[in-house]
């Protein structure tokens, strides 16, 4: 294959289009140029957790759960610096639900972008606001639930309910639990609403103006009873999330095993969906090697079930190009910035 380019011309398409599902490795990807706007894309960037940009193809920026500053873990890669450091730019800012590990950088965000769009959960504004210190009145926050429909100038943002893996505190009680406790260290009732609110899952469909869909999803594939909402919807790029709960053959209920995973129920669930590409979500506690073997396992289960997905697993702050030809094949490549 040949490695660098500076356009998607024919000749690349053809080298790149995929007539099966596949695993697309970070070595074998041909490279674009950032500037390259031959046809129409969407550019993301994994930040490590679940903290990503998509740049539209207008070149506008959605940032998603932003979370980095402090942060140790292997792929966060200077934890000195903050989430509004580390993005290209930020016009909207998407909450999938507002635990800490997705929403403690926003402070940072909205001290340098103040006029920033934000979606999130409706029911997490309150405890939201709350634990940052700040007030509806003061941001640009919209509140979503289940179905909803926004249009921004330069997408269309569609809210499916999605499902929170289960907590291992789930049974005791909150009064004990030091996360809940404020300050002081008494037991906030604000504080566990804020923890509460935050279990509330959204997914998302995003429609650029171009006709570019990308789907966000996260949940619990065990306790997943709104598949309804995905089945077959044939996204150009799907973001799944890397949960232990979504890894095994569906046959028991997998409680967090991440050794030697087995991935046969996430990709029968993201066959059924036919996403073109598919790149992981929350993949912080996976080693690249488990990821792409997971990639492999989801492009066998593809295979099988007769769909042609590109799995990608992206490295930790590298931009990618998701491309789609007038065939609407979406092409892959690593960006040069």
């Amino acid at each position: 294959m040949e490695k660098e380019i500076n356009s998607l011309n024919n000749e690349t398409i053809n080298k790149n289009q995929k007539v099966k599902a596949s695993e697309i490795l970070d070595k074998d990807m041909a490279i674009s140029t950032w500037d390259e706007n031959s046809l129409p894309s969407v550019r993301i960037k994994w930040n490590g957790y679940a903290f990503n940009e998509i740049k539209l193809p207008n070149g506008k920026t959605i940032v998603i759960d932003p979370y980095y500053h402090n942060v140790d873990n292997k792929y966060v890669l200077d934890k000195t610096k903050t989430a509004a450091d580390i993005v290209d730019s930020c016009d909207y800012v998407l909450f999938t639900h507002t635990h800490f590990d997705h929403s403690q950088d926003f402070p940072y965000i909205l001290k340098k972008y103040p006029l920033v769009p934000v979606v999130m959960p409706e029911s997490a504004i309150t405890p939201f606001n709350y634990v940052y210190e700040i007030m509806s009145l003061n941001y640009n926050v919209q509140g979503v639930s289940n179905n909803d429909k926004l249009e921004f100038p330069d997408f269309t943002l569609e809210t499916f309910l999605g499902k929170h893996t289960t907590r291992k505190d789930i049974s005791k009680d909150p009064k004990t639990i030091p996360i809940y406790f404020n300050k002081d260290g008494e037991f906030d009732p604000f504080v566990f609403e804020f923890f509460e609110t935050g279990t509330i899952v959204l997914n998302y469909k995003i429609t650029t103006k171009e006709g570019f869909t990308i789907l966000i999803w996260g949940g619990q594939l065990p306790s997943e009873y709104r598949k309804y909402n995905y089945l077959g919807t044939n996204p150009d790029l799907m973001f799944y999330q890397m949960a232990a709960n979504n890894l095994g053959d569906g046959t028991t209920f997998n409680t967090g095993n991440r050794e030697n995973p087995v991935a046969t129920m996430l990709g029968d669930f993201i066959a059924s969906v036919n996403p073109k590409a598919a790149v992981p979500y929350h993949q912080e506690k996976f080693s690249m090697d488990d990821l792409n073997s997971i990639g492999k396992q989801c492009a066998e289960r593809g295979n099988l079930k007769g769909t042609a997905t590109s799995f990608v697993s992206p490295k930790t702050h590298k931009w990618y190009r998701f491309a789609k030809d007038p065939s609407n094949n979406v092409i892959v490549t690593s960006v040069e910035k």
